[in-house]
């Protein structure tokens, strides 16, 4: 599998799928963007479905994620810890299906 830097991420996402972006407050004064497809129900393959049940779990903005990346936050401190950029973000890694990808966060 390749490893993509967060802009080609992004590029990648935005060219394969209809997305959109959600705000999410992980600190009470840090809110970041979280870009994801905009219908995950459109992603959904009925062939694909057939064959081994495959739902897209992975574009959904699951509220999990919100409270680890929250926990995450909190391990950074206010000195940006996690290599001292400050910014923080959740990406999306290609995975081995096609058109599926898998949740990753990046803390740069």
């Amino acid at each position: 599998m390749d490893v993509l830097t967060p802009n080609a991420l992004e590029v990648d996402l935005r060219g394969r799928f209809r997305t959109t972006e959600s705000p999410v407050t992980i600190a009470v004064d840090e809110v970041v963007q979280i870009l994801h497809p905009a219908n995950s129900d459109e992603l959904i393959s009925e062939q694909d479905f057939a064959v081994d049940d495959r739902l897209p779990y992975w574009a959904d903005l699951w509220p999990s994620s919100v409270v680890l990346a929250r926990f995450l936050r909190g391990l950074r401190g206010e000195g940006g810890g996690f290599g001292g950029h400050g910014r923080g973000s959740l990406v999306n890694q290609p995975g081995p299906h096609r058109d599926a990808a898998g949740p990753v966060i990046s803390i740069v």
